[in-house]
């Protein structure tokens, strides 16, 4: 029994050494998870006072310079500076004083100098001319920075006394006659006193404390008197951190222990861009951040520890009670604000910029996204390379961070592999593989993944899953997209992908299953029907952009569902194709009459077919054809023994490929050649016609002419063959 009881002992022992081993490994964890999540805490609060101060500066700012032009109108009237001086204290509850002065001499009727001064006192406004021998304000050296930089100027924190305390801050700025004449100095006082009760009137931790600085480090707002703010002081002022530069803004932690007491503490500090750059500065220390932490350890210890002494013989009690507290350390871990700060993240990875390419007038793109939730799933995003443009529409499963996740890891292997792919089957193999890669979420994501040539309307894309886009130019109709799975579903799945030829003029519509699936008050879907019938207004409006199309249908969506909260995101994303790159450059080529020239010909014409996209079938019809052509005036225009030039020119209209032949040889009209039956055998065929023949088959037409004495020949084949029929193929 004795050995029994002793062996019982020693698996308890054990036991405690592994949970403790197990405790401190997660401690460490959750210290780093704490620190992370108090430093994001902290610098969101910081931020927020930041704004807090930014918004009054800048509304009082606001204030003088909406009644600049009003002072400027009623300078003929001096007696109305008084009133003018009294609007500018009641128009902001934040001024307490407002001034006016006014060059020396600038009305000999009230002397010399003349200062309008308007004061709150007592819930009054107090006005009087204040300016005299012993107040001469030409002599204040802010009066005399702004006439000299003739612009706007902040004053440092200073304190005043008159019938009550109170700290200060000026801003002035110069005042002008109708002909820009700088006359005066119009300024206001801003009152201080309530910037460190507000700033430190909550803490997500309840010895941190926020103090304000100026530029040069002098306190001027929170608890300056006490021996760690004064320590703050010191670390920001001596040469820790670099005072901002104008025009910049700067932010940073700067971990520190207190002199006395040599608790461990982190300091973390803004500074405004613009002036004034005061400095905003929060102290937290480390024993709040870990204290409650400790304590919970060492109480699950002795909990596990007794545990274990009582039901040894019961290990699975003891992995219900370890998932238990697992579940316990990571509720503790979460703050609340973390969805706020990864939304935030999630819409700088979108684009915010419309029209984003302002200087092109090939092509009109808008966008938009609404998260159903705090931070989506949902994704549209494109750029512009090598003329083609790319762009990615997509839908993750789930909700929430998870769902957010998902989303930028997408984001992000889209733009890598896009960045060096021009083939979209391949870019959406590269992000099906990463979204495979440790998804034991099981998570999914339905995208479409598009590349349009700018200069020919080629559209080459790959639907993964994802609703089928919409085209909107002479009708409304589904772009023809087969189903494949979605990314994230198998690591080896086989996708296809298809293409077609967007005419000018046409819209490619992509949205996100939020769109049809917004749900009104009853929980009737807005359905595919409702958008149709919105991009029906559209068609064949060549004043549409794609701002409008996006507009009309987030309007017609929010009307439907009257405020009712939305269970998906809602995304939509409108591509214009104008198509007008394609008419703005033309080439050429002069070959001698010389076979060995066929391959330079050759040469020139994939050039020409490769710059606009077109499909690797089409260019071998379109090389055939004009080499035929080329071959037979080399052959036949000029005599046997002299030399001869070809010259061929080839230049898109928007429509159409267009390649001129012009020779200076004999006058030949081709067009007018029978063609030959192709129906008898070769040797019974009359000789000549072969060539002709086979150019008007694979040309849409072909024109001759006699100008100036040359043959001019024009071969044309329409881009728009196949426009609204994809052509799959499968990697």
């Amino acid at each position: 029994m004795r050995n029994k009881a002793g062996f019982g002992l020693a698996v308890v022992i054990f036991a405690a050494l592994i949970v403790e081993g197990i405790s401190l490994l997660q401690y460490g964890r959750l210290r780093k998870l704490v620190m992370q999540a108090a430093e994001r805490q902290s610098m969101v609060e910081l931020w927020t006072k930041t704004e807090i101060i930014n918004h009054t500066l800048e509304s009082a700012e606001a204030t003088i310079h909406d009644h600049l032009w009003d002072l400027s109108r009623n300078l003929p009237y001096p007696d109305s500076m008084f009133s003018a001086a009294r609007r500018l204290v009641e128009t902001n509850p934040d001024i307490v004083g407002g001034f006016i002065t006014f060059i020396p001499g600038y009305y000999p009727g009230k002397g010399e100098l003349f200062e309008p001064y308007a004061r709150k006192s007592g819930g009054t406004v107090k006005v009087s001319q204040i300016a005299s021998a012993d107040h001469d304000y030409t002599a204040n050296p802010d009066y005399l920075k702004v006439l000299a930089e003739d612009r706007g100027h902040w004053t440092d924190p200073y304190h005043y006394v008159d019938e009550s305390e109170m700290d200060l801050t000026t801003y002035s700025c110069p005042l002008k006659d109708g002909s820009g004449r700088t006359v005066g100095v119009c300024g206001i006082d801003i009152d201080l006193s309530w910037l460190g009760d507000t700033l430190n009137v909550y803490h997500s931790l309840p010895s941190s404390f926020t103090i304000v600085l100026t530029r040069e480090g002098k306190p001027f707002a929170g608890p300056s008197g006490s021996r760690v703010a004064g320590q703050v002081v010191r670390l920001l002022h001596d040469g820790a951190t670099v005072p901002p530069q104008a025009g910049s803004a700067r932010a940073g932690m700067i971990a520190f222990r207190d002199s006395l007491s040599g608790d461990k503490a982190l300091l973390y500090y803004a500074s405004r861009k613009d002036e004034p750059q005061w400095q905003v500065a929060q102290v937290i220390f480390e024993k709040e951040l870990y204290g409650n932490i400790r304590k919970n350890r060492f109480i699950d210890f002795l909990l596990t520890l007794i545990a274990l002494t009582a039901l040894f013989l019961m290990i699975e009690r003891f992995a219900r009670n370890e998932k238990r507290l697992r579940d316990a350390y990571v509720d503790q871990a979460r703050i609340g604000n973390e969805l706020h700060i990864a939304r935030r993240i999630q819409e700088e990875m979108l684009p915010k910029k419309f029209p984003p390419f302002p200087d092109r007038t090939d092509v009109d793109i808008f966008g938009s996204l609404k998260p159903a939730r705090e931070v989506g799933g949902d994704i549209f995003d494109f750029f512009i390379r090598d003329g083609k443009l790319f762009f990615v529409v997509g839908d993750v499963s789930g909700k929430g961070i998870p769902a957010a996740i998902v989303m930028a890891m997408i984001h992000s292997m889209f733009s890598l592999a896009s960045a060096s792919e021009d083939d979209p089957v391949k870019i959406v193999k590269a992000v099906n593989a990463e979204g495979c890669r440790n998804n034991s979420a099981g998570m999914f994501v339905t995208c479409f993944i598009g590349v349009l040539n700018l200069s020919s309307g080629r559209l080459r894309y790959c639907n993964a899953g994802h609703d089928r886009p919409l085209l909107v130019g002479c009708a409304v109709e589904e772009l023809p997209a087969n189903a494949n799975l979605p990314v994230g579903v198998l690591p080896d799945v086989q996708f296809e992908g298809q293409e077609c030829r967007i005419a000018p003029g046409t819209t490619v519509f992509l949205y996100t299953d939020g769109l049809t699936e917004a749900k009104d008050t009853s929980r009737r879907m807005f359905g595919k029907d409702r958008v149709i019938g919105i991009l029906g207004r559209f068609i064949s409006d060549p004043a549409a952009a794609a701002a409008d199309i996006v507009s009309a249908a987030d309007r017609e969506v929010e009307t439907f569902i009257s405020g009712t909260e939305q269970e998906d995101d809602l995304t939509m994303l409108a591509i214009r194709y104008n198509g007008n790159a394609a008419r703005e450059w033309e080439e050429s080529i002069v070959l001698r009459n010389d076979l060995g020239q066929v391959k330079e010909l050759n040469g020139f014409v994939k050039s020409v077919t490769g710059r606009l996209g077109i499909g690797k079938d089409e260019a071998a019809r379109i090389r055939l054809a004009v080499e035929e052509v080329v071959v037979n005036v080399i052959e036949y225009a000029y005599p046997e023994g002299h030399d001869g030039e070809v010259q061929v020119d080839a230049r898109p209209d928007g429509r159409s490929l267009v390649f001129t032949v012009t020779d200076s040889g004999r006058p030949f009209d081709p067009t007018k050649v029978p063609a030959p039956d192709t129906g008898q055998p070769a040797e019974l065929r009359t000789p000549g016609g072969l060539g002709i023949f086979i150019a008007r088959e694979l040309m849409d037409s072909i024109e001759y002419a006699r100008r100036d004495g040359k043959n001019v020949l024009t071969l044309r084949k329409d881009l728009r063959n196949g426009a609204r029929h994809g052509v799959q193929h499968r990697v």
